[in-house]
């Protein structure tokens, strides 16, 4: 296999305009990178500042004590501390120091993993070895006593072995080709630290009496010292938290790097390396690791630690004090907290819809079903882009919620308001409770805010939280918002008279002063229903002020508004031809004064005043095609199912 080409850094033109180079970006703490964004905008996210958090709440873990078996990893700052978070599509949050390099260490064991076994395939590998756990530290020299081979490619001896395979294919151009397709994980050309690789060298004599015990037992075929060479210069290759990050959403990216869109490995060694990750990736540790975090994972004696969350994202820590297994300390406590707070381990999250949003749009596309005048329609359109509409669906947790945050920030121009509509959505977890509060923050320093609707009923904590303003439905809530986009200032009437009333249009003033006497005022109180599904319809009511509102079932949920109705519109028509029962609740959201002609006067009506009749039906049919322009042309919340 030929190593990738030389790549660069992701987001390297992100910071001030540098160059695809080794000139690297300086980085800076508590950001996140959204490659796909025009001019490569970086921006504060709520997801960066639960990161935040989490790396202030074990900043004072104090214990463990930095590697010293190897002269220049005690060197080591041990206050050193950053957390990177990387999407599998190409999502970067990092906090802390997430830009100071260290060396990869055994963290190097899986990925070379993945280069053995993608180019010679599993049985080969299995061949030569296991897939076992052992339970013993990372440099146990320890041999199946039946086959000679080592147990799993994550122990020293495996590993050894594991970069042997591929010495003994590249020979030696081995360790620059380990060095390509760790570049290729990382998203940029990598290099080595000359200064660690000599240091291993001369203090490598365990390492080195695994290697001729391999050599001897028949799992190394080749030199051995060749092997061990190539081994410690992967482990001495120079890395930082953004650089794990990226390797580790990788892997979440079944083998496609997710920042420069090539394919790594095949998704089968994927899938293979991280059985290997979850099984034997954290040594001695590994039960404890599986029974608190349950991620496959893999660290290393210079601080790093990486997890992987298939299919959705990768996370690496990098804090150099170690505990009494060789693993950093803060790196472990961050994995736990992350898990527990954002219900990761998979023997204990629900299952996962593949996508939380089933549509996304703006105001000006996606308006509520009230009907406003064309100047109001105007001002809407031209603001609209300043109110996300996201429809989600399915189980939202913190994976699906920060898709969902990210579409927010990433719509362009940039909204003040989001309207997030939860119809659809099954299940909310607490843990993405966080990132509802930093968005409403964020949008609330925009002048806006963050509006939510239709949410399911909650047992237990709601992660929504008291501040987030709430409506019944999705409607409602546009309709808020194209009130709050006029300001007060729309054109439509509050109130009509009766004479000015489309229903009435082209009645002569004698014509007019004929129907008055069949038609009686009526005042409806909020609440009251002027309609009841099921129910026979009292009559043809115009409307003269207020706002009621058409409910239609919604199983599960609230009944839900199908049309808003203001002044100057009919309602009751289908009662002109006879009696006829509602299909839908009509209920007065405000106080509402309207006139009504009672279907029993229908039959003198249209004995006595024929020609009114047909004025007023012809009226009723003009009003309903207007109706349907207008909505054939702008999508309204009554069409989404």
């Amino acid at each position: 296999m030929d190593p990738p080409p030389t790549l660069v850094r992701a987001g390297a033109v992100r910071h001030g305009g540098g160059s695809a180079s080794r000139a690297r970006p300086s980085g800076r703490p508590g950001t996140v990178r959204h490659p796909g964004r025009a001019g490569g905008v970086t921006q504060e996210s709520p997801v960066v500042a639960l990161l935040r958090r989490i790396l202030d709440e074990n900043s004072g873990l104090d214990e463990g004590s930095v590697a010293t078996y190897i002269p220049e990893l005690a060197k080591a700052d041990p206050s050193r501390f950053g957390i990177c978070l990387v999407t599998a599509d190409g999502a970067v949050y990092e906090v802390g120091d997430t830009r100071s390099e260290f060396t990869i260490q055994s963290i190097s064991k899986p990925f070379a993993y993945a280069l053995a076994l993608d180019e010679l395939g599993p049985d080969e590998v299995l061949a030569r070895v296991g897939v076992e756990p052992t339970g013993d530290a990372f440099n146990e020299i320890s041999l199946d006593p039946g086959t000679g081979m080592p147990s799993n490619p994550m122990i020293n001896a495996g590993a050894i072995t594991t970069t042997g395979l591929v010495v003994e294919r590249h020979g030696a151009e081995s360790a620059a080709d380990l060095l390509g397709v760790f570049g290729g994980f990382a998203g940029r050309a990598l290099r080595l630290d000359e200064d660690v690789y000599r240091s291993e060298r001369e203090t490598t004599h365990r390492n080195r009496a695994i290697a001729h015990l391999l050599r001897g037992s028949g799992a190394l075929r080749g030199d051995p010292e060749a092997a061990l060479d190539a081994y410690l210069r992967q482990c001495s290759v120079l890395v930082d938290a953004h650089d794990l990050g990226v390797m580790a959403a990788t892997l979440a990216a079944d083998g496609v790097n997710p920042i420069t869109g090539v394919r790594v490995v095949s998704r089968r060694t994927v899938g293979d390396v991280l059985n290997v990750m979850d099984s034997c990736g954290m040594y001695d540790s590994a039960g404890d690791w599986q029974f608190t975090v349950g991620l496959p994972a893999k660290s290393g004696v210079a601080g790093g630690v990486i997890a992987v969350v298939p299919g959705r994202f990768g996370i690496a820590v990098f804090s150099p004090p170690l505990d009494r297994h060789g693993n950093s300390v803060r790196g472990v406590a961050v994995c736990r907290q992350l898990s527990s707070e954002l219900d990761l381990h998979p023997l204990r999250s629900g299952t996962h819809a593949p996508s939380p949003l089933r549509s996304t749009s703006t105001l000006a596309g996606s308006g509520s079903i009230r009907r406003r005048p064309d100047a109001d329609l105007e001002v809407i359109a031209r603001r609209g882009s300043e109110v996300f509409v996201a429809e989600l669906q399915g189980e939202l947790d913190f994976v699906a919620a920060e898709l969902v945050v990210r579409s927010i920030l990433d719509a362009e121009p940039e909204p003040r308001f989001a309207v997030v509509d939860l119809r659809h959505v099954d299940v909310l977890h607490p843990a993405i409770a966080p990132l509802v509060v930093d968005l409403g923050d964020l949008l609330a320093a925009r002048g806006g805010g963050l509006l939510v609707s239709a949410a399911p009923d909650q047992v237990g904590d709601d992660p929504i939280g008291p501040s987030v303003k709430r409506f019944a439905d999705l409607d409602r809530a546009l309709e808020w918002c194209e009130d709050h986009l006029l300001g007060g200032a729309t054109t439509a009437p509050r109130s009509i008279a009766l004479r000015d009333h489309p229903a009435l249009a082209g009645l002569s003033g004698e014509a007019f002063d004929r129907l008055v006497p069949y038609l009686e005022p009526r005042a409806v109180a909020p609440g009251e229903a002027l309609i009841r599904r099921g129910e026979p319809i009292g009559g043809l009511f115009l409307l003269t002020s207020g706002r009621l509102s058409a409910l239609v079932p919604d199983p599960g949920h609230p009944a839900r508004r199908a049309a808003t109705l203001v002044a100057g519109m009919p309602v009751g028509e289908r009662s002109l031809v006879g009696a006829v029962d509602g299909v839908v609740d009509v209920v007065a959201d405000t106080e509402a004064e309207c006139f009504a002609l009672p279907v029993e006067r229908m039959p003198r009506l249209r004995a006595e005043e024929p020609g009114l009749v047909v004025t007023l039906v012809s009226n009723l049919l003009s009003i309903a095609a207007a109706r349907i322009d207008e909505f054939s042309g702008r999508p309204a919340a009554v069409a989404r199912g």
